[in-house]
């Protein structure tokens, strides 16, 4: 897995996401959102994990259930990304759907996912030591 593609992507994620905030809120006619001001952050926590795993165990990085783990994180950033979003623009917009959950309860699933995958990772490479 390469890690500094990801971390570069994340945080190139991050800023166009900042700065889609803030054009949308400009032309928001003074209504700004919550749900749009948070939606920056979520790709930097996933940046905080990786950057985490990377520092904390390096050799778990070339596993192929922590590809799985991560693909599953993103998935769920994306997830979040997306509902938050649409929140924001139907709160400017001065609407709500009640679909927008769905988003959230597939991040929720993603979620569990990869955490199945992180600790069935975290056990094989615990294993892998004590054998050797």
């Amino acid at each position: 897995m390469q890690v500094n593609r990801w971390l570069v992507s994340l945080a190139l994620g991050s800023v166009f996401l900042y700065s889609f905030k803030t054009i949308y809120n400009y032309f928001g006619h003074g209504v700004t959102s919550e749900a749009l001001d948070s939606i920056w952050c979520w790709p930097l926590i996933l940046i905080i994990f990786l950057l985490v795993i990377r520092t904390g165990k390096p050799a778990i990085i070339k596993m192929h259930r922590i590809r799985n783990c991560s693909s599953c994180y993103l998935l769920a950033v994306i997830s979040i990304v997306i509902g938050r979003a649409l929140t924001g623009i139907f709160e400017i917009a001065g609407t709500s759907s009640e679909y927008v959950r769905i988003y959230y309860w597939a991040a929720i699933v993603f979620i569990f996912l990869g955490s199945f995958h992180f600790i069935a990772a975290m056990r094989a490479q615990s294993l892998k030591q004590s054998n050797t």
